[in-house]
């Protein structure tokens, strides 16, 4: 049978393990059990899922119990929070197959999307003079200059700052 419970304090040891108020002034020790691949530590507060592993009195944390970030049937939403449970990062996995990072603050663009790049003033803009060995020469260009054109090569890994 299981129960809702608060989370006091997590330590992560080999295992995430939670100190929980399963109800007033009664606290005792759980461990976290959760997907593979994923290791996200509760926030004090946090309220958790918890069930009897067996008849020792030994408790197993399933799940947090979480406010929906408004991801809809097929979809997946990951976020991180700072110790005060506000939400930080945000990675949307949509139902049509695109995603957004923080709510589209930060785009990222892919191979076959066409993009803008604006090369900043005082760029030098290097070519090669002559032929082999020649050293490349270059100028800065005094505006900044906008080249736009399509990504050829490369891979859908996506690295933001």
């Amino acid at each position: 049978m299981g129960s809702i419970a608060k989370i006091i304090s997590t330590k992560m040891e080999n295992f995430v393990i939670s100190t929980i108020e399963k109800r007033l002034g009664f606290k005792i020790e759980a461990t976290h059990i959760s997907p593979s691949g994923d290791d996200s530590p509760p926030l004090p507060k946090d309220k958790t899922f918890i069930v009897t592993k067996d008849e020792s009195g030994t408790y197993v944390i399933l799940g947090n119990l979480m406010i929906s970030q408004g991801a809809k049937a097929g979809e997946k939403i990951l976020y991180s929070r700072d110790s005060q449970g506000k939400i930080k990062s945000k990675l949307y996995l949509k139902g049509d197959g695109t995603f957004t990072f923080n709510d589209g603050a930060i785009e990222a663009a892919r191979n076959g999307d066409k993009v803008l790049v604006t090369i900043p003033a005082g760029t030098y803009i290097e070519s090669v003079s002559g032929g082999s060995g020649s050293p490349a020469v270059g100028v800065p260009n005094a505006l900044p200059l906008d080249v736009e054109g399509t990504i050829q090569e490369g891979t859908s890994e996506v690295l933001l700052p």
